[in-house]
């Protein structure tokens, strides 16, 4: 049930963490995006394009470097399955 309450917030988790990255928080910012991988399991492909696509800016500020690859690739993986 958390994982559920938490699916319908993950916009707003990700727009907090945005603030508190440029409030100078970037502790609190990076433990709010920390679960992202379970914010994108079992999605459908646009909803984790979406997801994706506004994380990545906030985890470059975090310097998260292996995150960050780990979302562009959920993006190339679906690039790759559009092209077939």
């Amino acid at each position: 049930m958390e994982a559920e309450i938490r699916d319908d917030y993950v916009d707003s988790e990700i727009s907090l963490a945005r603030v508190l990255l440029t409030a100078g928080l970037p502790d609190r910012a990076a433990k709010l995006v920390k679960p992202w991988p379970q914010w994108v399991k079992g999605k459908d492909a646009r909803r984790q394009s979406n997801i994706v696509n506004a994380l990545i800016p906030v985890l470059i500020g975090l310097a998260l470097d292996q995150d960050v690859q780990s979302a562009a690739g959920i993006i190339a993986i679906q690039i790759a399955g559009d092209a077939k």
